[in-house]
């Protein structure tokens, strides 16, 4: 696996540490990383009270990371909605019904949105709707602010558990990596677009900062 969600709880392999069958690798997910975001997404934006969750109702990833997120969100004392994508074709509509519903979104990390970054990003800006990412590449692309694993870095660390299988070592003798660093990315040109202030001391701690 290169950059996979959590196989786990999917029910690829047995655990992390042992996963006892024929595959093992690195995966992007941290069971801290929902909260985490959504702490650092409510840092940015103190106003936010209610917070749209964009995800793929074709992958069992979103329904696990929403089942994290949810109870996060509670904890801050915001209101977290799931919207559910069927079709990339339903993404207009959807986010008209975000809007009306919620003041922030969260789009899930999936392959699939990442693909149609471009529209969601225009789509947000649309609508006024501040959000934020898991990969950078939003950030990058005018997205407003993203915060997650180097899927990079990530992914060059896949190549080395190829090396040691090639080599004869048993997948299922391989733990599995989680993500150790994280990245906080933020495009203060699509925050002034959406007649938002950020915090300096936010600014500062980010790893990349687009103007």
């Amino acid at each position: 696996m290169a950059t996979a969600g959590d196989p786990v709880r999917v029910g690829v392999v047995a655990s992390y540490a042992r996963p006892g069958g024929n595959v093992t690798g690195v995966t992007l997910y941290g069971s801290e990383l929902n909260a985490k975001r959504i702490e650092l997404f409510r840092e940015a934006i103190p106003t936010i009270k209610r917070i749209a969750f964009l995800g793929n109702a074709k992958n069992l990833y979103s329904k696990l990371l929403w089942e994290d997120a949810e109870p996060a969100a509670r904890a801050l004392g915001l209101e977290p909605l799931l919207f559910s994508l069927q079709d990339l074709g339903d993404l207009p509509t959807t986010f008209v019904e975000m809007k009306k519903q919620s003041n922030a979104l969260i789009v899930f990390s999936d392959a699939l949105f990442n693909n149609a970054r471009q529209q969601i990003i225009a789509l947000a800006a649309e609508h006024n709707l501040p959000a934020m990412y898991e990969a950078r590449e939003f950030v990058h692309d005018g997205g407003l602010i993203s915060y997650g694993p180097d899927t990079v870095e990530m992914t060059r660390r896949s190549a080395a558990f190829v090396d040691k299988v090639l080599k004869g070592t048993s997948p299922a003798d391989l733990p599995i990596e989680q993500p150790t660093r994280f990245e906080l990315a933020i495009n203060t040109k699509s925050a002034k677009a959406l007649g938002l202030s950020l915090p300096p001391i936010l600014l500062a701690r980010a790893d990349e900062v687009i103007e």
